[in-house]
């Protein structure tokens, strides 16, 4: 299926609507190689996560989801389970970015990671942090791409900072 990245209508996910978010993540990691390396989020999760001002989005061609994307607010536990130190209320997370088998080629997961720095810019967010599974080849890729630095690697995880305001980046 050639579809450009450009021709996916965002849709907001809010408490009425997380379920489906979760149907379309359940599909997605039904058909991932590696299925772990996308962070599992229960309803209740994604209703904390909404309450506490993240954002949840599906992509959608027509009427059929074909990606999702998120912001997760920043919070002190989060910033205590990776060992970070910076301010938190000034930054957000990039949450998983999913998408569907058959589009998977066509540059939608950059696109989708764009499109959420956009809004933590429009939002005044000062940097962006991306956790991603340190092998995770694609993620981390495009990750690079787009001016991420790294901040620290852990076991399984790579931890990236972007400043959303100078666009300076740790190497």
């Amino acid at each position: 299926m050639k579809i450009k990245p450009e021709e996916l209508n965002m849709v907001v996910i809010e408490k009425e609507t997380v379920e489906k978010y979760i149907d379309f993540s359940d599909l997605i990691k039904s058909t991932l190689e590696h299925p772990e390396y996308f962070e599992n989020y229960t309803k209740k999760d994604l209703i904390k996560l909404l309450d506490n001002g993240s954002y949840i989005y599906l992509y959608k061609y027509h009427d059929f989801a074909l990606a999702s994307s998120m912001l997760i607010k920043l919070n002190n536990s989060r910033m205590k389970e990776f060992d970070l130190d910076f301010e938190e209320e000034s930054g957000i997370e990039l949450g998983p970015q999913a998408v569907f088998q058959d589009i998977r080629e066509n540059g939608v997961q950059k696109y989708l990671m764009k499109k959420m720095e956009e809004i933590a810019k429009n939002k005044n967010y000062k940097y962006i942090l991306a956790i991603i599974h340190k092998d995770d080849n694609t993620t981390n890729s495009n990750i690079k791409k787009l001016n991420y630095g790294i901040v620290k690697e852990q076991k399984e995880k790579i931890i990236y900072k972007k400043d959303l305001v100078n666009e300076v980046n740790p190497k």
